[in-house]
């Protein structure tokens, strides 16, 4: 787990699920104190910059280079969505032994 922090810039990250009107759902992913960088992909590590893995009910589901992603629909019940902060070299990055992460809880109907 990648735990180098300039100052106090810790990244943090909160999702959001929108309904989407045609199916599915629009995934809103906020971050402070991190960059979204797809260019450097399987480079080193560099604090406060990489790219978010997307899972559903523990599957990794997609790599995300941006923050907003479209969720397909999913089977009807109720699922859970986790959106990683992962570095350049796709190790997870955490604080204080705590892995840098959000989920939220929906439901298919």
């Amino acid at each position: 787990m990648e735990e180098q922090w300039p100052g106090s810039l810790v990244p943090s990250i909160q999702i959001e699920a929108l309904p989407d009107s045609m199916s599915g759902w629009n995934i809103n992913i906020i971050t402070k104190n991190f960059n979204f960088t797809p260019e450097r992909v399987n480079q080193d590590a560099t604090p406060n910059e990489g790219h978010a893995h997307l899972f559903v009910d523990n599957y990794k589901f997609a790599r995300l280079y941006g923050n907003w992603f479209h969720l397909k629909a999913l089977t009807p019940g109720k699922h859970e969505v986790r959106v990683t902060l992962n570095a350049n070299d796709h190790s997870l990055l955490g604080s204080q032994g705590n892995e840098i992460a959000s989920s939220i809880n929906i439901e298919q109907k």
